[in-house]
């Protein structure tokens, strides 16, 4: 129908106060003050994206993100951690707990959350990069996943399941779920340095 919002545009407003609330959460780039600040940071966010990708996989709706043209593989992200992580002289974490993705749809909007979160990362690699020299930015920069075409992609997918009478409500859900995981374990009062 004409004049309707899209899915998309509908998870962006719904889910703004969440957004808003994992930027002073996590505080990034200033908490990140110091090597031993960003192995911790980058430890979390190993065990995190680790579950999340795990879930992500679930037999149960792998068939569903295929029939809607997404590619699974196109969004993992872990192993960019811990390519940074061993560029640190550490090791990537065992994944973390499963943030609980009950269906396909809620399935749909914890990607758009985990995905979406490339476009901050981009702008951060430099600021981080300044903060603690010789970084390993890896992750940040999303490197060698052709950023930002997996994101325009996930969109895509998004709207055309909105427009197709998929269950919106649910896939907010999912976002605003792994939104409140997301925040929960990164925040910075968890790991940064006081």
């Amino acid at each position: 129908m004409a004049g309707m919002q899209s899915l998309t545009a509908r998870l962006r407003a719904d889910n703004r106060d969440l957004h808003a609330d994992i930027e002073a959460r996590v505080g990034l780039p200033g908490s990140v003050r110091s090597r031993d600040d960003y192995v911790r940071l980058l430890t979390r966010l190993a065990a995190f994206h680790a579950a999340i990708e795990a879930e992500l996989d679930d037999p149960r709706w792998r068939s569903r993100f295929t029939a809607l043209g997404v590619d699974l593989a196109a969004h993992r992200r872990s192993a960019l951690l811990t390519q940074d992580l061993a560029a640190l002289g550490a090791k990537a974490p065992a994944p973390g707990e499963p943030i609980g993705i009950a269906g396909f749809e809620e399935a749909l909007g914890t990607l758009y959350v985990v995905e979406g979160s490339t476009l901050g990362g981009k702008y951060l690699a430099p600021q981080i990069a300044e903060a603690v020299p010789d970084a390993p930015v890896a992750f940040f920069r999303s490197e060698g996943r052709g950023h930002p075409r997996p994101w325009q992609a996930l969109k895509a997918a998004v709207d055309n399941f909105g427009e197709a009478a998929g269950d919106g409500d649910r896939v907010v859900e999912g976002a605003r779920r792994a939104f409140g995981a997301f925040g929960e374990r990164l925040a910075s009062t968890r790991w940064a340095t006081t």
